[in-house]
């Protein structure tokens, strides 16, 4: 998936993409110490195509993803400032 490459490439570690048991996305990564997690609600499924619509919500996340890792390699922002509302407790060691 495009969001797991790019959340790779810049450095994000245990990263994850996925359906929980709603059927609702997520994906989680570390960055720094910290766990990220960030839900996005999904339309459900259905014939009357939701498909588009889900597809389109995952391609807004990657959007977001690109941007605030894009501030944050220009150097406009810093990886704890973009991602501080989807933070988790600290990683232990």
């Amino acid at each position: 998936m495009d969001i797991l490459r790019l959340l790779v490439r810049n450095g994000c570690r245990n990263a994850e993409s996925k359906l929980d048991k709603d059927k609702n996305g997520f994906v989680r990564f570390q960055v720094s110490d910290h766990k990220v997690h960030i839900s996005l609600p999904l339309p459900s499924e259905s014939p009357f195509g939701t498909g588009r619509e889900r597809t389109r919500k995952w391609q807004g996340l990657h959007s977001l993803l690109k941007a605030k890792l894009e501030a944050v390699d220009s150097g406009i922002s810093t990886m704890e400032q973009e991602f501080q509302a989807y933070m988790g407790m600290e990683v232990t060691r």
